[in-house]
């Protein structure tokens, strides 16, 4: 924008630190449109006094300022801003300690941590059912309980399909159907079926998932003294 007029205002810097750091960089800008839209239309030479501009007040813009920029953005080139294509280019760190809130880049973080939170952010929306393949390969094993938390809360507003051998997920998560599959033929991995179905306070699921799961009667020891059963 300042291009287009030609004009420098110390301002400009700040307008763009105003949208960048907003918690919603959109609506800032939108907002910031607004205000434009309306020195745009002001006519600077008439009595009328210049329309109220939050944002740029608090950006530095004095009043001398908004008058050479009424005078000199029409509503064209208002329209040429407005249509302008903004590029995104998110950020992603990964917080290392939530009390001191210590981030890192994104990039930095282990493969187990991107992971963990690639899968918190897919939990925490609503959807299509998810499907996830074995997370414990790839979850940091110290964010088990947290993801488990995760699970309780995703289940009420999506369904969840996981293919796991850790009991943690399946148990104290709560799984409301439990499929539990084998070889046709013991070590031929050219066929598969399906060995038993329920839900997890079943006697024969029980026992599938203590003998085939990584931790199952952790998983079931934990359960009990959390929940009774």
């Amino acid at each position: 924008m300042s291009q287009q007029l030609k004009i420098a205002f110390a301002g400009f810097d700040d307008l763009c630190q105003h949208v960048l750091s907003a918690a919603d960089p959109i609506i800032a800008w939108n907002g910031l449109l607004t205000e434009l839209e309306a020195l745009a239309l002001h006519r600077t030479g008439g009595t009328d006094p210049l329309p109220a501009t939050t944002v740029m007040d608090t950006c530095r813009f004095i009043m001398s300022e908004k008058t050479r920029l009424a005078a000199g953005f029409d509503s064209a080139k208002w329209l040429e801003l407005s249509v302008t294509e903004l590029e995104f280019n998110p950020v992603f760190r990964y917080c290392t300690n939530k009390d001191t809130k210590e981030y890192i880049e994104f990039a930095d973080a282990s493969a187990g941590q991107q992971a963990t939170a690639l899968l918190t952010v897919l939990l925490d929306q609503p959807g299509a059912p998810l499907i996830i393949d074995q997370p414990e390969d790839d979850v940091d094993s110290k964010m088990s309980p947290e993801i488990v938390r995760q699970i309780w809360k995703a289940k009420s507003y999506r369904q969840l399909i996981f293919a796991s051998h850790n009991a943690n997920f399946v148990v104290n998560g709560d799984a409301e159907l439990v499929v539990c599959c084998d070889y046709v033929k013991a070590g031929d991995q050219t066929g598969g079926q399906v060995k038993a179905t329920g839900a997890i306070d079943n006697v024969g699921i029980k026992d599938e998932i203590t003998a085939v799961t990584e931790g199952g009667k952790e998983a079931f020891k934990l359960r009990k003294e959390k929940y009774g059963f």
